[in-house]
């Protein structure tokens, strides 16, 4: 019979073998384990399973098949059908610590397997024989690990071993005296492997083992990572005195008030952490319960941030953004970051106006692009109808064009965001997300109005001698304003014409112009400058 999963995960299911981790947490948790790391000192496995097959290990949880009870989402033990090769019997064992074992004392995990419709099963036995890890050496034998705890599943149904993440319990009873010893998760399977009837994939979280617990919970206060966080970005939950033993449950709740009455249960929230994120507001609490007994953790309030959303590129050894020029913005960067804040470079950008913007690559390709978006509204957002204000052609740059800030924005600062992108490998042409190639530059931009640009003191005729110097000055008021001069050869001429710097003169695109040793053949000249501001054409003195 062939196996559906089995045909996708032998691909990709050759990794090492997962353990758990023992930790005294409390003096009543002895394991206490959420499985972040991969057989941690402590632990050991053994399979005798025959012949063995292409994985013959526990290993770390993949997420292609399901995620983690709890923690993150590659955080559980696994074990599969290729612990045995073609049709045999898989025998593969994990062994916790060895730790002491005494009546009444709890062992719990969670396990599930996925579809059901590959039968498989798991054990849970004890040996009392110290740190043994004798299991014999078949894979029928059970050497020192005669006691059973546990079993899942035991005759092979389809539908024997949950596909949702289940708790277990075993009891620790029968013992004559306290002792030492070893649990071990035992995945047993007749007619498993890539040939066989059964076996397909399990998973195993949150082990814990200890004293169980007792009287009422005390948890305390309700604790963020986050006083306030962006929506979406995830935070942490926990409690100021976390519970001790085993038996403990919990049910996180929120409330968009927190007024008594108004908290609901969060579906699936049953940690002593927990690990979200929101859109609104929101207040936090938890229900910790010891049997019978339970309390309600005091409420904390997350607020929420006004954030714009994440952008980058993730390749940027090639090309990246090497200048952005906007009004009084002039930056150079040499950094290869994928996304670069530089919110606390400001410039005007004048209410009404239009304004250049060049942007400048640095090891620039024919495919790139750039992208200028700027939040008019202000709403932490740059989806709103016109906010993309610049797309550049294809190409290599520099990358120039004007920007329109529109007349009905009001005053006050806002983002500006630039990307540049590779538009033929991995392009991203939205202000949000990664691109493969390129960089994002981030900027503040600060919409003031706009002042028409006027002349406050006008040049003055001038006489000079020969070889002496000589300068006309005019000084402009308003928004942004800029000046170049001309000049003609007469008082009767209609011909202006634009100085140009060098030889007699200098300064000829300011606001003064010098003459520099003035000769006969520039008697009668007569000059006058040409300004205009942000929101003004061209005038003339």
């Amino acid at each position: 019979m062939k196996h559906y999963y089995k045909k996708i995960c032998s691909l990709f299911l050759l990794v090492v073998c997962l353990g758990l981790t023992s930790t005294t947490l409390k003096a009543q948790l002895l394991i206490n384990e959420g499985f972040t790391t991969v057989l941690p000192t402590g632990w050991a496995q053994q399979n005798l399973s025959t012949p063995s097959g292409t994985n013959p290990v526990w290993f770390q949880g993949n997420t292609t098949v399901f995620d983690a009870f709890s923690g993150a989402a590659t955080s559980y033990a696994a074990c599969n059908f290729n612990s045995v090769a073609g049709a045999g019997d898989i025998s593969n064992w994990m062994f916790t610590p060895q730790v002491a074992l005494v009546n009444g004392n709890v062992f719990t995990f969670y396990t599930r397997t996925t579809t059901g419709d590959f039968p498989d099963r798991l054990e849970l036995r004890m040996s009392t024989n110290g740190a043994s890890v004798n299991v014999g050496a078949t894979n029928a034998s059970v050497g020192d690990y005669t006691t059973l705890l546990v079993s899942v599943n035991p005759t092979l149904t389809n539908a024997g071993y949950p596909i949702t993440w289940t708790k277990y319990t075993a009891t620790i009873s029968g013992l004559p005296a306290p002792t030492t010893g070893r649990f071990a998760f035992r995945y047993t399977v007749t007619d498993g492997g890539p040939a066989g009837n059964n076996s397909d994939y399990i998973g195993v979280d949150e082990v814990q083992y200890g004293t169980p617990c007792s009287g009422t919970p005390t948890p305390g206060n309700t604790v963020s990572t986050a006083a306030s966080i962006c929506p979406t970005v995830p935070f942490t939950l926990s409690l100021q005195n976390p519970a001790n033993g085993l038996g403990v449950t919990y049910q996180w709740q929120s409330s968009p008030t927190g007024v008594a009455g108004s908290f609901v249960n969060i579906p699936g929230a049953n940690g002593a952490t927990l690990t979200t994120s929101q859109t609104a507001a929101t207040y936090y609490q938890a229900i910790v319960s010891c049997g019978a007994a339970s309390a309600t953790s005091t409420p904390v309030q997350v607020g929420l941030l006004l954030c714009y959303c994440p952008a980058t590129a993730t390749a940027t050894a090639f090309e990246k953004i090497g200048r952005v020029q906007f009004g009084t913005i002039n930056n150079a960067s040499t950094s290869t970051a994928g996304y670069e804040d530089f919110t606390a470079i400001t410039s005007p950008a004048y209410i009404g106006a239009t304004m250049p913007i060049t942007v400048t690559l640095t090891g620039g390709f024919a495919a790139d692009q750039v992208k200028v978006w700027i939040d008019f509204n202000k709403d932490f957002d740059f989806d709103d109808a016109g906010e993309l204000v610049y797309t550049s052609a294809n190409g290599v740059g520099p990358h120039t064009g004007n920007i329109v800030i529109p007349g009905t924005v009001t005053a006050g600062a806002t983002r500006m965001r630039v990307r540049m992108h590779d538009t033929s490998l991995g392009p991203n042409a939205t202000p949000c997300g990664a691109s493969t190639y390129g960089q994002v530059e981030d900027y503040t931009v600060n919409f003031v109005p706009c002042v028409p640009a006027t002349v406050t003191t006008q040049p003055a005729n001038a006489t000079v001698s020969c070889g002496a110097n000589t300068t006309f000055s005019v000084v402009l008021a308003g928004s942004d304003p800029s000046a170049y001069w001309q000049y003609r050869t007469s008082a009767t001429s209609t011909n202006w014409l634009d100085v140009l710097n060098g030889g007699q003169y200098s300064g000829a695109t300011t606001n003064t112009l010098t003459i520099t040793g003035a000769t006969s053949n520039l008697d009668g000249y007569q000059y006058r400058v040409v300004y205009k501001g942000a929101c003004t054409g061209a005038s003339f003195s």
